[in-house]
């Protein structure tokens, strides 16, 4: 949950992720994201988009770190920082277009 530094807006997000059996030693990782936006940003019709580039940032990280686990390579212990992010789901949204 965060809020715009001048309080005309915040965000809020649940991220639930769940393990299922696939097939021999194979297991799949299912994820879901509800995210509530209010006030200024969720009036921008972009916000949407910018928000979906956002979770799947997020969601993509997670995957690679959860991976980098499974196979014994430890992860790096640095927190996600908002520009990192940013700069990743501005790379996405590219991609994309």
């Amino acid at each position: 949950t965060g809020s715009e530094a001048k309080g005309r807006g915040r965000a809020a997000a649940e991220f639930r992720i769940r393990l299922e059996e696939a097939g021999d030693n194979l297991t799949r990782v299912v994820t879901q994201s509800d995210v509530t936006l209010t006030g200024s940003v969720a009036q921008y019709g972009r916000g949407q988009g910018v928000m979906k580039a956002v979770a799947d940032e997020i969601i993509a990280r997670f995957a690679k770190n959860l991976a980098q686990e499974i196979a014994g390579e430890g992860v790096e212990g640095k927190p996600l920082s908002a520009a990192g992010v940013l700069w990743g789901a501005g790379k996405r949204m590219l991609k994309k277009e």
